[in-house]
């Protein structure tokens, strides 16, 4: 550095301008690189979904921003990307990743930075920390249904077809003379015994249920008219007068 005493007062002028300039040259590319470290921080998911969700992270730094996916243990996928520019300095924005119809599986979320041009941060691609959605969808309806149209002893096979997704129980209910529903049966099976009906008319619905929740019920098409045979008459003993 040339000492400032031995230029003349011209040469000191231009000196000090040019200083002065370099570092506010400094101070701007430091400001427009911004920081990535942030993002690490801000990155945020919900830890359950049922196949929709949003994922929110920042960005502030000069370069490009990069919301990556994983599906279980398969291969990131950019999911969407943001470019910030040089302006001094950069605005710090929310950005919000809306995700829709995923199946169920657990999904990891993370953001690739990569710094801009001639950037202070470098040319290296930075990551942020990682959040796990675990997706559960609601299964399907069963399939179908079915249960005799008649019985004359009250006794009697309900049974039903699976349904589609992951399925945790079976939830059966019944109906007598179109009055309320109430459960008879709660679980894997898909069949149940019933047993013990008085006469009446019967109906029979079904649906099927899992973490995320249940689907709707897949009724039966008939109805089941219990009638039971009349008793034995009872012993008639005739005297003679």
């Amino acid at each position: 550095m040339p000492r400032l005493l031995s230029l003349s007062i011209f040469d000191r002028a231009v000196y000090t301008r040019a200083l002065f300039s370099a570092v506010v040259l400094l101070v701007s590319i430091t400001t427009q690189a911004g920081t990535f470290t942030n993002v690490s921080t801000t990155l945020t998911a919900p830890a359950t979904s049922t196949g929709s969700h949003t994922v929110s992270f920042k960005t502030e730094a000069y370069g490009t921003h990069y919301l990556q996916e994983k599906k279980n243990s398969g291969s990131w996928v950019n999911r969407a990307s943001y470019v910030t520019g040089t302006s001094n300095p950069y605005p710090v924005i929310t950005r919000n990743v809306s995700r829709s119809g995923l199946a169920a599986a657990t999904y990891s979320y993370r953001v690739k930075f990569v710094p801009g041009a001639s950037s202070p941060l470098g040319t290296a691609a930075m990551y942020s920390n990682t959040k796990t959605v675990f997706v559960s969808i609601a299964p399907g309806v069963p399939a179908s249904i079915s249960a005799p149209s008649t019985d004359n002893n009250g006794a009697f096979t309900v049974s039903w077809g699976s349904a589609s997704g992951t399925i945790t129980s079976y939830k059966l209910q019944q109906q007598l003379n179109s009055g309320s529903w109430g459960q008879v049966y709660s679980g894997t099976s898909r069949s149940k015994a019933i047993s013990g009906l008085g006469n009446g008319t019967y109906k029979y619905r079904v649906k099927a249920c899992n973490s995320a929740g249940c689907s709707g019920y897949r009724t039966a098409g008939n109805t089941t008219v219990v009638t039971h045979p009349p008793g034995v008459p009872p012993v008639i003993t005739i005297t003679e007068l």
